[in-house]
């Protein structure tokens, strides 16, 4: 019995991507099964949004890429609720003592940008570069933290 419970639940962790229909009876009723439940079953297709899911990431992308010409080409600003909570992050950063002195030089530089009036918006592919290049500053190699320091730095210049 007690073998049984693991085996049911990988089962059960199998069996999360299954067929769903949803039927609609002669009484205008909704009903969902596993099973196509009559001539008039539709068949649903769910799509995986947890996060981190390839599916998440590309609406994200998509949604981005549809947005006007002008924040793509950088001309819009981050509005004052963005700028506070990336300078929250940044403060916190700089109060952490795991923080490598790339990292704490990173964090400075980028503060410095944000206290201006006006913050331009970073592209998508740059807030996934500026995001990537700040984990690379938690690392213990100092050939990856400085060339991760190189990486913010240029990324700082879309500001």
């Amino acid at each position: 019995m007690k073998a049984a419970i693991p085996a049911m639940l990988i089962l059960a962790c199998f069996n999360a991507n299954a067929e769903i229909y949803k039927c609609i009876d002669a009484k205008n009723k909704t009903t969902y099964s596993e099973t196509p439940c009559g001539a008039n079953a539709e068949y649903l297709v769910i799509e995986d949004n947890t996060i981190g899911s390839s599916n998440l990431r590309a609406k994200a992308k998509e949604m981005w890429s549809e947005q006007p010409e002008s924040i793509n080409n950088q001309q819009a600003f981050m509005n004052s609720y963005d700028v506070q909570n990336r300078i929250r992050e940044l403060e916190i950063d700089l109060k952490s003592r795991d923080s490598s002195n790339e990292k704490m030089m990173a964090c400075k530089h980028e503060l410095a940008i944000l206290k201006r009036d006006r913050v331009k918006i970073l592209s998508y592919e740059n807030e996934k570069k500026r995001s990537n290049a700040m984990r690379s500053l938690n690392s213990m190699q100092v050939e990856v933290r400085k060339r991760g320091l190189k990486e913010i730095y240029e990324i700082f210049n879309h500001y």
